[in-house]
């Protein structure tokens, strides 16, 4: 009888087995899937909160130019400023158009910690503030 009941015992220790790396794999799947997804939902989280600060860069340097306050400027955002997971920095950089119209170059990056920087750049047109000269009347149109 004992020559009888070993390879049972065998056999039942390799289907336990084999049980046991089914589970190990679907729970390392679970695992890997889990931290992917984290991953990509951080990552569009950050991307969210760069494109609301260009939002906000932009507003903010169209109020500077119609206050004829200089545009170029390096601004360090703290997290604490932030919700999110760190700090940002703004730049803007001016230059003129044609028309008298400015152009103005913003660059956010934005977690400045952290192994991934989210990185995106805007230009916007700021429209001059002066009145455009009225046109004088041709000498050939007769005056109403």
């Amino acid at each position: 009888m004992s020559v009888r009941g070993a390879p049972r015992r065998g056999a039942v220790m390799f289907v336990a087995l084999a049980a046991l790396a089914t589970v190990a794999a679907i729970a390392a799947a679970m695992l890997q899937g889990a931290i992917t997804g984290r991953r990509h939902l951080r990552t569009e989280r950050d991307s969210l909160q760069v494109e609301q600060l260009l939002a906000l860069a932009a507003r903010d340097a169209e109020a500077r130019c119609a206050a004829r306050q200089p545009l170029d400027e390096v601004r360090l955002v703290p997290a604490e400023a932030i919700v999110g997971a760190g700090a940002a920095r703004i730049t803007a950089a001016a230059a003129a158009a044609p028309g008298g119209d400015r152009v103005v170059r913003l660059v956010v990056e934005y977690p400045l910690e952290g192994p991934v920087t989210i990185r995106r750049s805007r230009e916007i047109v700021v429209p001059s503030r002066e009145p455009s000269p009225v046109p004088s009347p041709s000498p050939q149109d007769p005056s109403p």
